[in-house]
């Protein structure tokens, strides 16, 4: 699922600031400084994850290489269906939600028409680019600094902190915030399950099916306003 590029910035960048003076490992703080640093200089959301996403992965495997393959996928059989059906399912209902948001609220722009090439490798680009970045900020860096509270806890937090990110995301708003927050401790279950990959490629499977059905809608009629 997608933070907005806009007003979700702040409540991500107070967020930031706060598990900065909290977080336990070095590599956190620097990821995180980063993210903020590059929220402040106004990196658009999708770019700004992803790089504070690949600075913490350089650093944490700098300075933990021997816990490199903890990162191997441990995917059974049937793993790779459920993690397309989830990833598949939470898509559609994502993007059904934002398009009615979408015709309550549209905005009009003015924009050209992209080649069906163009078109889906943004899609497929944009897709991995933002499960990369969220799923290391939250399924990595954020479980690792909280992996010695209790289950319920820690599930809570990812609900919390996910959800209050995506409130100006696709899909906005409360029932945004509340289907994110389900999305993330589904995502943390599936990581904590089947290893890292999985929630990415869940992750990725999603937003790619929100790209898509949300595309024509936002390239050829308008804009999502997100209020």
């Amino acid at each position: 699922m997608i933070v907005a590029v806009h007003h979700g910035w702040y409540l991500t960048l107070a967020a930031a600031l706060v598990a900065i003076i909290a977080a336990r490992e070095r590599a956190t703080r620097i990821g995180l400084g980063v993210l903020g640093m590059l929220l402040i200089f106004g990196v658009p959301w999708i770019i700004a994850p992803c790089l504070a996403g690949a600075v913490w992965v350089i650093w944490w495997v700098r300075s933990s290489p021997v816990k490199v393959s903890a990162l191997r996928p441990r995917w059974r059989s049937g793993t790779i269906l459920l993690i397309l059906c989830c990833g598949a399912i939470s898509g559609v209902l994502a993007a059904q939600v934002s398009l009615v948001q979408y015709r309550d609220n549209p905005i009009q722009i003015d924009t050209v028409q992209p080649s069906p090439v163009a078109l889906w490798l943004g899609i497929v680009v944009l897709s991995l680019a933002n499960a990369f970045g969220e799923e290391v900020l939250w399924r990595e860096m954020l479980a690792r600094e909280i992996r010695g509270l209790r289950a319920v806890s820690a599930a809570l937090l990812m609900f919390v902190s996910f959800g209050l990110a995506h409130w100006y995301g696709l899909p906005a708003g409360l029932i945004g915030a509340v289907l994110s927050g389900v999305y993330s401790v589904a995502l943390f279950w599936l990581r904590s399950k089947h290893g890292p990959f999985a929630s990415m490629l869940a992750h990725f499977v999603t937003d790619t099916v929100l790209f898509a059905g949300m595309a024509p809608a936002l390239l050829f009629t308008g804009w999502y306003s997100g209020t």
